[in-house]
């Protein structure tokens, strides 16, 4: 699952399971951090992710580290990293390969 589709996910899962009620969320809930990302077009990062497990919890980085809830769509995410993008080489701007 990417971040966006774990993103959409935890929104259906929040409104009813009714991924046409995502759509109509304002995100009046307790001022959703997914909200302004939830319809977004194109790949989201999983760092956006980050935020909504630190306000899950209240803004505690222990406890999005030692997060229990493994059933969440976002818990692969909670530390804001891509775990798929692990191995991925990095970009060497400037570095000229011969």
């Amino acid at each position: 699952m990417t971040p966006k589709e774990a993103i959409k996910q935890f929104c259906r899962d929040c409104i009813d399971g009714n991924s046409r009620h995502v759509e109509d969320c304002h995100g009046d809930e307790a001022a959703c951090p997914l909200w302004p990302v939830r319809m977004k077009e194109g790949k989201i990062p999983a760092r956006v992710i980050r935020s909504a497990c630190l306000h899950c919890v209240g803004g505690s980085k222990e406890l999005v580290f030692t997060c229990a809830i493994e059933d969440c769509p976002l818990y692969p995410y909670r530390m804001g990293k891509n775990e798929a993008h692990k191995n991925r080489p990095r970009p060497t701007a400037g570095v000229e390969t011969k």
